[in-house]
């Protein structure tokens, strides 16, 4: 028997705001498995729903995603009805070091969750799982959910997945799905309340989801690539795309965008030369642009995955912080409150810059050049500023 407390704790780690209701029906597929149908639930998903989950035979199937584009979890969905015990066992042995928790599908598959325990943009959410199915080598054909990336008018729920225990308060030993692990080489059903328990144990926060990062937004992981994977310049990456020649990995257009805008952000481009640049090349796209943030999402996307931001915003930074003193020929930086040297300056803040820093600010307009400057820290009064530039 589940108790409501322990249905608030599943209500609680398989967040979700909306979803579908299983329902058995007559028939039977090829395989001999039963057929369901699945309702959409017209409210949020609440406790009433886990209750009727594990007292019935209507099977509670939640969609990861949540405010369009979050999700506190996400599962494989192993469709293979005759693995055998050996390859079960290994897999929920490799699922130890995933942090995943495998469980029986109601098709007698098996599906293997992952947790968070912050709020986790569907994208990592899917690039972690992407990674633990390449790890456990799995069919790539393996369905992951969130399937979806985000919610939308058309699709404003998302894909769900019949969660395990359905009807397990009304007979646990004859319930269809349920939590497993591997204790001393054998295969062990585990209860709620176990299941539970492992969930806490491997829940993730959203530090842990970062390294799963994937480039685009559509979820495809074969754009999940390093610039430099091919060996082209931005000018004969443009020169392919007028050309309309394929990509080694698809298509005349996307691929040879996200290659372009890869490179161009680690060669410290800022966005807007990289948008001049692809405006330019837009007629040549495979079909209509209709999303008219189509390139800022690409740019947006790949300094995400690199972490790099858009130079532009940081040489501004770089601009009000960096002043140049005549008398000593050195630079004193505001944000640090310190005196350096222009090697000093120039190793700091190159990142930013694909020529010298001091160079740049140079050639700036609006640099900030005094003549000397004092320290006399009894002279300071917060509300009455000792130096004043620009009125």
């Amino acid at each position: 028997m589940i108790t409501e407390e322990l249905a608030k704790q599943f209500d609680n780690h398989f967040y979700s705001a909306k979803g579908y209701l299983a329902k058995p029906t007559n028939q039977t597929g090829a395989n001999g498995k039963v057929k369901f149908n699945y309702i959409a639930i017209n409210e949020d998903v609440g406790l009433q729903h886990w209750i009727n989950h594990f007292d019935s035979e209507v099977g509670l199937t939640p969609s990861p995603i949540f405010k369009k584009d979050q999700c506190y979890w996400g599962a494989l969905d192993i469709d293979i009805y005759n693995l055998d015990e050996k390859k079960i066992i290994k897999i929920c042995e490799e699922c130890k070091k995933l942090h995943l928790i495998p469980t029986r599908s109601k098709s007698g598959g098996l599906q293997l969750y992952a947790f968070a325990s912050d709020e986790t943009p569907t994208r990592l959410m899917k690039g972690r799982l992407i990674h633990a199915r390449n790890s456990l080598e799995l069919d790539p054909k393996t369905e992951i959910f969130p399937k979806q990336l985000e919610t939308s008018e058309k699709n404003p729920v998302g894909n769900g997945i019949t969660i395990p225990y359905r009807s397990y308060s009304k007979d646990p030993a004859k319930a269809p799905t349920y939590g497993l692990n591997v204790y001393l080489g054998k295969i062990v059903p585990l209860k709620p309340e176990q299941f539970i328990k492992l969930i806490e144990q491997n829940s993730k926060d959203l530090q842990y989801h970062k390294q799963f990062k994937i480039l685009d937004k559509t979820g495809s992981e074969k754009k999940n690539f390093e610039p430099g994977e091919l060996k082209l310049s931005r000018k004969e990456i443009i020169k392919r795309i007028r050309e309309k020649v394929a990509h080694p990995k698809g298509g005349t257009f996307d691929n040879w965008i996200l290659e372009y805008v890869s490179k161009a952000v680690v060669a410290l481009q800022t966005d807007e030369d990289i948008l001049f640049a692809l405006d330019q090349i837009k007629e040549f796209s495979e079909k209509p642009q209709e999303n008219p943030e189509y390139f800022q999402e690409k740019i947006d996307n790949v300094r995400e995955h690199f972490d790099i931001e858009d130079p532009k915003i940081s040489r501004e930074k770089f601009y009000e912080n960096i002043v140049y003193i005549k008398q000593k020929d050195k630079y004193f930086d505001l944000s640090t409150n310190e005196e350096y040297s222009d090697r000093a300056i120039n190793f700091t803040y190159a990142k930013f810059f694909d020529k010298s820093p001091t160079l740049y600010l140079k050639r700036n307009p609006q640099r900030i050049v005094v003549e000397d400057w004092i320290y006399n820290p009894k002279e300071y009064d917060p509300n009455n500023r000792v130096l004043k530039y620009d009125c």
